[in-house]
């Protein structure tokens, strides 16, 4: 990728300090993909701008901050992979559940043709 990251840091705003550009150079050196180092430096300045308007500072990335923002995209990344926001079920395959209001619980349908069985299932 070269140098041309840094004319996008001062499209943005950003001068970058000999020792965060060091570090930002060994980062991207890391990463082999041509279109992962461009999704790391849109992350970088995307949270460089959010904690650039939170703090009222100097837009000079030191290496501190730098290091800083490369912690904040990794936690965010560990953060996403770890939970899952959305989970999409199959109706085919759920299984099919009906309250039993008598026994306060909820029972699992088994469908055998042309009759409908159900079983007693506590779930919680």
């Amino acid at each position: 990728m070269g140098m041309k990251f840094i004319r996008k840091f001062k499209q943005e705003g950003f001068s970058l300090r000999v020792d965060a550009l060091k570090l930002l150079q060994r980062v991207l050196a890391q990463q082999s993909d041509a279109e992962i180092q461009s999704e790391l430096i849109a992350a970088v300045l995307s949270d460089l701008k959010v904690h650039a308007k939170s703090n009222n500072t100097l837009c000079i990335i030191t290496e501190e901050s730098l290091s800083e923002t490369l912690q904040n995209i990794q936690r965010e990344q560990t953060k996403t992979e770890e939970e899952e926001i959305i989970q999409v079920q199959n109706a085919f395959d759920f299984p099919s559940l009906s309250f039993n209001a008598s026994r306060n619980t909820f029972e699992k349908c088994v469908f055998v043709y042309p009759l409908t069985m159900c079983a007693t299932a506590n779930i919680s």
